[in-house]
Parts: structure tokens; C-alpha cells; sequence
């Protein structure tokens, strides 16, 4: 009997997070780029009037990040209850 290999998906909130990482990686080199910092190709040497507004939203996403990383422990949290409890109706 051929064993089947069980491929788990990555979840919506691991999905998110990787997404949130590289919105955030590409914000931070926009951000250099425009103030002429390292990894900028050294034009405008003074931040361009879209910085705070980048700063903001690089901001914003942390904190969303921080508010599904936060989900993601409860929802886990919950997940591994219901299985325990579940185990225990079957008697494993």
C-alpha cells in the first residue's frame, strides 16, 4: 500500500506574513533609494516629500503584521485545544 505524502499548504496568515515581509523589504530600499542611502543608485540625496507618508505606511504594516502574528498564535492556540479535545472523545 503506497504511502501518501502529505503536502500542507502554507495558511492565509503565513501567506500574509510573507507578503507583509516583502512589501516591507521593498518599502525600506525605496526609502534608501529616494534619500540616496545605501543600495540607491545616490540621486536626491535629501528624502523626497513621499517619506513620511512611506514611513507611515511601512508603520501601518508592522503593526498589521503584529496583529496577525497575534491571530495566528490564538487561532493555533484554538486548533491545538480542539484536537486535544477531540483525542480525548476518541480515547487516544
Amino acid at each position: 500500500m503506497p504511502t501518501q505524502s502529505i503536502i500542507q499548504k502554507p495558511s492565509r496568515v503565513s501567506r500574509a506574513h510573507n507578503r507583509l515581509e516583502t512589501a516591507i523589504v521593498r518599502l525600506e530600499a525605496a526609502i534608501w533609494e529616494r534619500a540616496g542611502g545605501e543600495g540607491g543608485n545616490g540621486q536626491g540625496t535629501t528624502p523626497g516629500p513621499e517619506l513620511g507618508s512611506l514611513q507611515n505606511e511601512i508603520r501601518s504594516l508592522k503593526d498589521e503584521n503584529v496583529n496577525l502574528k497575534d491571530t495566528q498564535r490564538k487561532v493555533s492556540e484554538r486548533l491545538d485545544a480542539a484536537v486535544h479535545r477531540l483525542k480525548g472523545l476518541v480515547g487516544e
